[in-house]
């Protein structure tokens, strides 16, 4: 008589559907969750395999996709509560990719799971991707379909009503508190209006209810606005974008792009989006976006999102996305991460030039991470600008100027770009370095709007001392042809120039 295990066996080998036939024996990896993080942190596997998360640590642990918080990124990888200690968890890995994880409960704790792609496993299954714990219910489909002409008429009905009625659009417009929307991360608010009026028209009101920067800032909204466009719109949500609030809403859109498509053909990703750009300066925005979200999608690991920078095919692209890198590093250090509830280990409370002091020695990324680096010197110290001109004598000599050029950036961002407390800041600086402080606070006024400049960067030319008035207007001259495409604007903005720097437009 066959012995009960093995008739269960046969049974089980009988029933088993001819896609389980693979011609690699299928594998069972065990990870080890504890209070000190993934073991191993690396795991590398075939399509179809399996990872096992163990938790033998005292508290309960998360394992997940990235992007922390949202998993957003291979969202079927998310337990979707903690594992208690004694306890696992189980996940097929269907899809080839490079997949970074991290315990929702303790972000920081981050590891990467490599799913080489298995030709077998595609024949057998009849798909690359066979993914069913990402495949909505059977419930949840016939309930989409069955709302889908209900929310298709509503979407027509609204954008039909504002075109009939244009007036309706300001009045609508006029009643949205955008930046508290953005605050409380209201999304399905968000997702409405960008679906209504699109990314333009809310950052235009969100502007406005900032007082145009002078207000509050503005560029941390954006960036929520950005990332909901891209999420709604897909790349149309960059050339629906505006420039205004330091590039913020691009730099939210590439956020979301990177969470979509990853980081493996970033170089593909640029072509696919920035090359579109119009301008020098909103090209450097898209790029600088793509540093913001490679830093995010690394887990905030520097050095990772650094190398990925480094494998973009131009210098220039390199730069820019270096100090995309090192902005949201100083931000997530201050705790305005692009990813909520995120840090970074990347900054030293007792160490003002680190990371600067410890990383890649190359002269590109210190100039990058020397650029950013007084925002830090200045969140540590209760942003005493005396203290911080002083200590960017300590910087490397090839990076004095920069530090102090870094100074002038925070002079003009701390104070909403206030001519009279620039000008105080700058006088902080040792001689020979006011030109520096005052460069840099120049490229803030210019950055924070964009094509949308007024007279606020030649109102600090006229204010600065005699001295610093030609290099102060050349350094504008040269910002006017590489950020606003139309000659006509550029020449209303020479208009208010002094007399004696006019000819620095001549030829714009």
């Amino acid at each position: 008589m066959l012995h009960a295990s093995k008739l269960a066996f046969a049974l089980a080998l009988a029933l088993t559907p001819a896609s389980a036939a693979l011609a690699h024996a299928v594998a069972t990896v065990a990870v080890t969750v504890t209070e000190e993080g993934f073991n191993p942190q690396r795991v590398h596997i075939l399509q179809g395999d399996t990872v096992r998360f163990d938790n033998a640590g005292k508290s309960a642990h998360w394992p997940a996709s990235n992007i922390h918080p949202s998993h957003g990124i291979y969202p079927a990888f998310d337990p979707k509560q903690g594992i208690t200690p004694g306890e696992s968890w189980s996940f097929r890995f269907t899809k080839p990719g490079t997949w970074k994880m991290h315990d929702h409960l303790y972000p920081a704790f981050v590891g990467v799971v490599t799913v080489t792609r298995d030709a077998d496993f595609v024949e057998a299954t009849g798909s690359p991707e066979v993914d069913d714990a990402a495949r909505p219910s059977i419930v949840s489909r016939i309930g989409s379909i069955l709302l889908a002409p209900f929310r298709w008429m509503s979407s027509l009905f609204n954008r039909t009503y504002y075109a009939l009625l244009p007036g309706k659009v300001a009045a609508a417009l006029e009643s949205l508190d955008v930046r508290e929307m953005a605050r409380r991360e209201d999304l399905p608010a968000i997702r409405t209006y960008i679906r209504l009026f699109g990314g333009k028209k809310l950052m235009g009101r969100l502007l406005v209810q900032s007082g145009g920067g002078s207000i509050e800032d503005c560029h941390r909204e954006a960036h929520i606005l950005g990332r909901l466009a891209y999420e709604v719109q897909g790349v149309q949500a960059f050339r629906d974008g505006d420039a205004s609030c330091h590039s913020g809403f691009y730099h939210g859109a590439m956020e979301d792009l990177l969470k979509q498509e990853g980081t493996d053909h970033l170089a593909d990703t640029i072509k696919k989006v920035c090359d579109a750009f119009p301008t020098g300066f909103s090209r450097f925005s898209c790029l600088h976006g793509i540093g913001h979200g490679v830093l995010a999608y690394a887990q905030y690991d520097l050095p990772e999102a650094l190398r990925s920078c480094k494998s973009l095919p131009t210098e220039y692209d390199q730069d820019s996305c270096y100090g995309g890198v090192f902005m949201e590093n100083i931000v997530a250090g201050q705790g305005n991460a692009a990813v909520r509830d995120h840090d970074t280990q990347w900054v030293n409370e007792t160490d003002p030039h680190f990371p600067c002091n410890g990383i890649d020695k190359d002269f590109a990324v210190q100039y990058q991470c020397y650029q950013m680096q007084t925002s830090w010197m200045l969140t540590q110290n209760g942003y005493d600008f005396g203290a911080v001109a002083e200590e960017c004598l300590n910087a490397p000599t090839d990076m004095t100027a920069v530090c102090y050029r870094s100074l002038g950036r925070d002079a003009a961002g701390h104070s909403l770009r206030s001519i009279p407390k620039i000008l105080e800041n700058c006088s902080k600086v040792p001689d020979g370095h006011y030109d520096d402080c005052i460069a840099g606070a120049l490229h803030v006024i210019v950055d924070f709007w964009g094509d949308g400049l007024q007279n606020q960067a030649t109102g600090l030319c006229s204010a600065v001392p005699s001295e610093s008035k030609p290099d102060c207007y050349a350094a504008l001259r040269g910002r006017l042809e590489d950020t606003i495409a139309d000659p006509a604007r550029r020449r209303e903005i020479c208009g208010g120039f002094e007399a004696a720097y006019a000819v620095d437009c001549e030829g714009l």
